[in-house]
């Protein structure tokens, strides 16, 4: 067999787009934390004008992460997301296969705290 090396590894800086959405998965006694994080290009065309594209990522965490997750993925908050692309499939009502591709967070940073908020940003990312 061929020796195969692969990557699949994404880092995500972005602003939490609505809040985590915390769910026990009791067959496998694990939390899991669904919420999204938008991610926004900003550059400058021809004419001088600024321009922005944001793109929306799906994010979710599990065990640990999710606890992260619940305590700091408020809509507004700035997190570094790091984690992998998986594909998730499944079957619609009428039978249809489905996908989708989510980031699957290994680590949660909170970079900063949504408003209201009074969590302290993580020590390496403080000012």
């Amino acid at each position: 067999m061929a020796n195969k090396r692969s990557l699949n590894m994404v880092a995500l800086l972005g602003n939490v787009g609505r809040d985590a959405e915390i769910t026990n998965i009791p067959s496998l006694d694990k939390d899991v934390a669904k919420f999204s994080l938008a991610t926004t290009e900003v550059w400058k065309d021809k004419g001088g004008e600024f321009q922005e594209d944001t793109t929306w990522h799906d994010i979710v965490a599990w065990g640990h992460q999710a606890r992260k997750a619940e305590k700091h993925a408020r809509k507004g908050a700035c997190l570094m997301i790091e984690g992998k692309l998986k594909t998730e499939k499944w079957q619609d009502r009428d039978g249809v296969e489905r996908r989708r591709t989510v980031i699957q967070a290994e680590n949660i940073t909170l970079i900063i705290p949504a408003k209201g908020d009074s969590s302290e940003p993580e020590a390496e990312f403080k000012e």
